[in-house]
Formats: C-alpha cells, structure tokens, sequence
C-alpha cells in the first residue's frame, strides 16, 4: 500500500486492479464509504475531482478502473464508444430484429403494448381525476400510476 494523508489522492493496486481513493481531513476513526463507479469510457483518473468532493463532505471516496479501462485497458474511450456502440447497433440490423425483440420483452416482463388502449387508459385515468385534481403534475401522475399499475408500456 502506498503512504498517504488524509485529503490527498492515493493509489495502490488490489489484487491487479488500480485504486484511487480520497480520505477526509481531518480522518475520523470511521467515516462512510463512497464508491465511485466511472461510466462508459470514463477512468478513475477523470474523476478525481468528484473523490476529492466526497472526501470534503467526510466520506473515503474509493475508485477504480471498470474492466478493460483507463490502466486496466488496450482501448482509447473513443474505441471503447465505438465499440459497445456497434454492439448495440449489431443486434438490431433490421426493424424487423428490432420488432421481435421488443416484443419478446413485453412478453417476458408482462407489459402490454397497444398504444390506442393504452392512450384510453391514460384518459379514463384523467377525467376520474380532474374530478378531484386541477394541478397538470398530479393528473399526468394519476395517469402514469393507473398506466403502471395496468401494466402498460408508455405510448409513444
């Protein structure tokens, strides 16, 4: 482990993987744990400024590389993009794919996708509402809740 102080950056290697961490200043006996997780093409090293925050706030702020990132990768964030991008991309080639698999969800999770239905429900929803409820927020919100609780996928 390398030496540190409290309200520096420190970094060690756990079992091959690069940490970065920030303690508080000054360090308690015990203070919460932050774990930091980079997005997509994001390194620990990116996010320094936000460990030092936590730190600020008394938290130890803990990051590392994700598999196949910053120290721990062959790619620069740009190949990384490209390539979970094209991934994604590869998967729907055609609208018929796409189709299929949005179906395939719906089924599998109990989701009914009919958008006139689902519309009908959104406005039965409303005008029992508005009977009660003059704020625009809470009747979308009845809606959404009647759309949820019917197990309806938002009409696009």
């Amino acid at each position: 482990m390398t030496a540190f102080r409290a309200g520096e950056v420190a970094r060690t290697l756990v079992e091959e993987i690069p940490v970065v961490w920030v303690e508080p200043e000054p360090r308690p006996s015990r203070a919460p744990l932050a774990l930091w997780l980079p997005h997509l093409t994001s390194t620990k090293e990116g996010h320094l400024p936000v460990l030092r925050q936590l730190a600020e706030a008394g938290l130890v702020a803990v990051s590392f590389d994700p598999w196949l990132h910053g120290d721990r990768g062959p790619e620069s964030p740009e190949q990384i993009a490209e390539r979970v991008m094209g991934a994604v991309e590869a998967a729907h080639e055609s609208d018929r794919t796409l189709w299929r698999h949005r179906d395939f969800v719906r089924t599998r999770i109990g989701v009914k996708y009919t958008p006139a239905e689902v519309r009908a429900v959104a406005e039965a929803a409303i005008r029992t509402a508005v009977q009660s409820k003059d704020d625009p927020a809470d009747l979308i919100n009845v809606a959404l809740d009647e759309l949820v609780r019917q197990r309806c996928e938002l009409p696009g």
